[in-house]
C-alpha cells in the first residue's frame, strides 16, 4: 500500500491540481481579507466627514456666534451667562447617569443581543427618567437653598429647566444614532444646529437685541432643533418596541452608565466646576473672561472631537482596536502641536477678534488652556477603546482623582491668581490625566502606547494612497 507521498508522486497531475487549488483558496482569502480591510478604512473615512461636518458646522457657527454674544453681553454678562450654563452642565452630570457613554458601551450587539427597536425603547425610558429627575433636582435646589444658587439662574429658572432637558435628551439621542454608525444623522443634527444659531444671533445682533434672556432662548432652541431632527429620523428608522423593555434591560443600560458615572461628575470637576469657584471668589466679570477663554480653547479643538466621534463604531466593532487608538493618538499629537504653537503666540490677537479688546484680560488663561485642551483631546481619543473594554471603573478611578487634584488646585490658586489660577489648575489636571490615560491604555491593551509619540506616519500614507488609487472595490480572487 502506497503512502501519501508516493501516491503523490505517481500522480503529478493530481499533485499539481492540488497545489493550484490551495493558491487559489489562498489567493480568494487574501483578496477577501483586503477588500474587508479596503472596506472598513473607507468606513471609518466616511464616518470621520460626515462626523467632521456635523462637528465643524456647530463649532465654527458656535464660535462666531459666541464671538456677537461676548461683544453684546460684555464680561460682566458673559459670566453671568457662563454661570447658568455651568449650573446646567452640573445637573446634566449628576442626574444623567453617563446614559451617553452607556449607549456606546450597549450598542455592541455581541454582547447586548437586544433588537435595536428595543434598545431605542430603552433608551428612551432612561432619558425620559433622567431628564424629570435632573429638572426636578434643580428645582427643589432652586427653592429650597436660593442662596446656594447663582442670582441670574434662580431669576431664569423656566429657561434653565428647559436648556437642561433638551441637553441631555438631545446628547443621548446623538449618542444613539452615532454608536449605531448613523453617523449622517449626527452631521443633520450638527449643521441643524449651527444654521439655527446663525439665522436667530446675527439679527439679533445686528439690531442690539441680544441680552441674557435672548441669549438663553438661542441656547435652548439650538439644542431643540438638534433634539427634534434626531428623535424625528431615529423614530422613523426603529420604530421603538416597548413591549421589550423590561427591568433587566433597563438596569443593564443604567447600570453600565452607574459604573462610569462617578468618572463623568469627577470630569465636569475638572472642566466645568471651575468657572463656579471663579464666580463665587472673583465675580462676574472674571467668570466671563475664564468662560470665553475656555469655550475658545476647547472649541478650537472640535475637528479632533469629530475624530473621536467617528472612532467610536470603528473601534466598537473592529479587532484592531488597539492599534487605531494608538495611531488616532499620534496624529492627534503631532497635528495639535502644529496648532498649538501659533495660537499661544497669537492669542491676544485672537481674543481680540472673538470678544473685543475688552476680554484681552484671558490672554494668560487662553495660553494655559490651549495645550490642557490639546492635552484632553489626546486623552479623549483612549474613550471608545476605554468603553468597548468596560473599563468603568478604572477611568471612574482615574477621573476622581483628576477631579480631586483640580479642586484642590482650584482651592489655592483662584484667590490668589483669579481667572489664571483656574486656568493653571485646569492645564496641570489635564496634563496629569495624559499621562494617567496612557498608563490605562497599558494596562487594558497589554502593549505600550508609546509607539504614538513616534513620528511615523507610513501606514497612513498607505491607506491615504490605497483610497486614492483605486477606482474599484477589489474582488476576492477565485471567486
Amino acid at each position: 500500500m502506497l503512502s501519501g507521498r508516493a501516491r503523490r508522486a505517481d500522480n503529478p497531475r493530481r499533485d499539481l491540481v492540488g497545489r493550484n487549488s490551495r493558491n487559489v483558496l489562498s489567493s480568494g482569502a487574501r483578496g477577501l481579507s483586503a477588500h474587508r480591510s479596503l472596506m472598513q478604512s473607507r468606513s471609518l473615512l466616511s464616518s470621520f466627514f460626515w462626523t467632521l461636518a456635523g462637528r465643524l458646522s456647530a463649532q465654527a457657527s458656535g464660535l462666531v456666534m459666541a464671538a456677537l454674544v461676548n461683544r453684546a453681553l460684555n464680561p460682566g454678562g458673559r459670566g453671568s451667562l457662563a454661570g447658568i450654563q455651568a449650573w446646567v452642565g452640573l445637573f446634566a452630570a449628576l442626574f444623567g447617569f453617563s446614559l451617553d457613554t452607556a449607549i456606546y458601551h450597549f450598542a455592541n450587539r455581541e454582547k447586548y443581543p437586544y433588537a435595536d427597536s428595543t434598545r431605542l425603547a430603552l433608551v428612551l425610558v432612561a432619558t425620559t427618567c433622567t431628564c424629570v429627575m435632573a429638572a426636578g433636582g434643580f428645582a427643589a435646589l432652586t427653592i429650597i437653598w436660593p442662596e446656594q444658587v447663582s442670582g441670574e439662574a434662580a431669576a431664569h429658572l423656566f429657561w434653565v429647566l428647559v436648556l437642561l432637558v433638551t441637553t441631555i435628551a438631545g446628547t443621548n439621542l446623538i449618542a444613539f444614532g452615532q454608536a449605531l454608525g448613523r453617523v449622517q444623522l449626527a452631521a443633520g443634527m450638527g449643521i441643524a444646529q449651527a444654521v439655527i444659531n446663525v439665522g436667530l444671533v446675527v439679527p439679533a445682533y445686528v439690531y442690539h437685541a441680544i441680552d441674557l434672556r435672548y441669549a438663553l432662548l438661542v441656547s435652548f432652541l439650538v439644542q431643540f432643533a438638534g433634539l427634534f431632527l434626531g428623535a424625528t429620523v431615529l423614530l422613523h428608522a426603529y420604530r421603538p418596541s416597548f413591549s421589550g423593555v423590561t427591568w433587566a434591560g433597563l438596569w443593564t443600560l443604567v447600570g453600565a452608565g452607574l459604573r462610569y458615572h462617578t468618572g463623568t461628575v469627577a470630569c465636569f470637576a475638572y472642566t466645568k466646576l471651575n468657572q463656579l469657584t471663579v464666580q463665587h471668589h472673583c465675580g462676574d466679570i472674571q467668570t466671563g473672561l475664564l468662560a470665553v477663554a475656555l469655550t475658545l480653547s476647547f472649541g478650537l479643538f472640535g475637528i479632533f472631537g469629530a475624530f473621536q466621534m467617528a472612532l467610536y463604531p470603528r473601534v466598537i466593532h473592529s479587532a484592531d482596536d488597539f492599534s487605531i487608538t494608538v495611531r488616532s493618538m499620534r496624529l492627534t499629537f503631532y497635528a495639535g502641536l502644529v496648532v498649538v504653537l501659533p495660537l499661544i503666540v497669537l492669542s491676544r490677537y485672537i481674543l481680540r477678534f472673538y470678544g473685543g479688546g475688552q476680554f484681552e484680560g484671558a490672554v494668560w488663561m487662553l495660553r494655559m488652556l490651549v495645550p490642557a485642551a490639546w492635552m484632553m483631546t489626546i486623552s479623549g481619543l483612549a474613550a471608545p477603546y476605554c468603553v468597548k473594554s468596560g473599563a468603568f471603573g478604572l477611568t471612574s478611578a482615574s477621573a476622581v482623582a483628576l477631579g480631586v487634584i483640580s479642586v484642590i488646585a482650584s482651592h489655592f490658586l483662584v484667590p490668589l491668581f483669579r481667572g489664571e489660577g483656574a486656568a493653571a489648575a485646569t492645564l496641570l489636571t489635564l496634563a496629569t490625566g495624559t499621562i494617567m490615560t496612557l498608563g490605562m491604555l497599558r494596562w487594558l491593551g497589554g502593549r505600550s502606547p508609546l509607539g504614538m509619540f513616534i513620528p511615523d506616519f507610513r501606514d497612513e500614507w498607505r491607506f491615504v494612497r490605497t483610497l486614492l488609487t483605486r477606482t474599484r472595490t477589489p474582488q476576492p480572487t477565485g471567486s
